[in-house]
């Protein structure tokens, strides 16, 4: 299977537990400086924490289903819906995604305190020492745990299986968003070096984002609440965009830039944040286009959004939250 571009992203939390005080502040913050990174001394104190963890994920599942739901039905475009969703559900970006535990711990083992979590569905992975690992690879072939990682690589900032871990595709909010697609705009989509070129993209500017069918595009959020919007074109259908940019009075050099694939416009996002058909062509404009994907197979245009997610939200994004051990 190829690389496949992740339909909805967002940040969350790195649970670790350890029972050497010493060794779990160590683990912690050789994370990356933007994960929100909870550190736990007890297995019991650990478990009970993530197994409150379930229905929470089921309540913002369901929020971002209304938000398709709700679009079908005519209540709103994407756009707007997302940006209410995104305002109204601070504390999504709150839950954990990646639980890493100690594999032996005094009257107990990590893979123990992993297993009881039942109906979690974020990422496990077992931290080994150097005469653990057997026992470890074992249990990931069995499909207990989602990765091993060796301590000393961990502790010495190795977070490469920890970063591939967080970036997880979620397979239900993928099913969700894949509703608004449609099958051409999958297809492409599903190309792998279109894929590549995506996700090289997301990771490098944004840190949550969706991608949607209507406008064709992906908003994205910055680690700083910035938000911005990346147009998607299929080149085949180039003629039918510039068909629209004439029909709302763009400039002639800029229909014939967007019928050349060298610009696109961003019509059907002003269009959807609140525009109307009777809407100042002062408002549109056209926007450098890039390939996306080997042969230009795809295109792409970035608009900035003036508005932010900023305040307390995006700030807890980034604090380090190294405070919760408990032993």
């Amino acid at each position: 299977m190829g690389v496949r571009f992740p339909l909805a992203h967002r940040p969350g939390a790195v649970a670790v537990l350890d029972d050497d005080p010493g060794e779990v502040e160590r683990l912690g913050a050789a994370l990356a400086p933007e994960w929100t990174v909870r550190t736990y001394g007890h297995p019991d104190s650990c478990t009970n924490a993530i197994q409150q963890e379930p229905p929470l994920w089921e309540q913002d599942y369901w929020a971002q289903q209304r938000v398709v739901e709700d679009w079908k039905k005519g209540r709103g475009s994407l756009l707007r819906l997302i940006f209410d969703y995104w305002t109204t559900h601070p504390d999504r970006c709150d839950l954990t995604k990646v639980l890493l535990a100690d594999h032996l711990m005094p009257g107990t083992d990590g893979l123990a305190a992993l297993t009881e979590l039942v109906g979690w569905p974020g990422c496990k992975a077992l931290l080994t020492g150097e005469a653990e690992t057997d026992s470890a690879h074992e249990a990931l072939a069995r499909g207990q745990i989602d990765a091993c990682i060796p301590k000393r690589v961990a502790s010495a900032g190795g977070s490469a299986t920890v970063r591939a871990l967080m970036h997880r595709p979620d397979t239900r909010a993928n099913r969700i968003w894949r509703a608004t697609l449609s099958h051409s705009q999958l297809r492409l989509l599903n190309d792998d070096g279109v894929a590549a070129a995506l996700v090289r993209y997301a990771h490098e500017h944004w840190h949550e984002w969706i991608c949607i069918g209507e406008p064709f595009g992906i908003l994205g959020a910055d680690l700083w609440g910035g938000i911005s919007w990346l147009q998607l074109q299929d080149p085949a259908r180039l003629d039918e965009a510039a068909d629209r940019a004439e029909h709302y009075c763009l400039r002639a050099a800029d229909v014939r830039s967007i019928a050349a694939g060298h610009c696109l416009s961003n019509i059907e996002l002003m269009l959807a944040v609140g525009g109307s058909a009777g809407q100042k062509a002062g408002h549109f404009a056209a926007l450098p286009a890039f390939a996306l994907g080997p042969e230009g197979r795809l295109l792409g245009a970035l608009q900035m959004f003036h508005r932010s997610m900023g305040g307390p939200r995006m700030r807890r994004a980034q604090e380090r939250a190294v405070n919760q051990s408990r032993f």
